[in-house]
């Protein structure tokens, strides 16, 4: 197997879970900046 298998394998593993952990905290991410429920004061 070539080495830069290694390295591309690697890059789209990465760009898929950065997409996906994207996703899911951004909605919660946002729902907690609108109604405020991240800060303690």
């Amino acid at each position: 197997m070539p080495y830069i298998l290694f390295p591309a394998s690697g890059s789209i593993c990465l760009s898929a879970m950065n997409a996906a952990s994207f996703e899911a905290l951004y909605s919660a991410f946002s729902r907690m900046h609108v109604q405020k429920t991240g800060t303690a004061s």
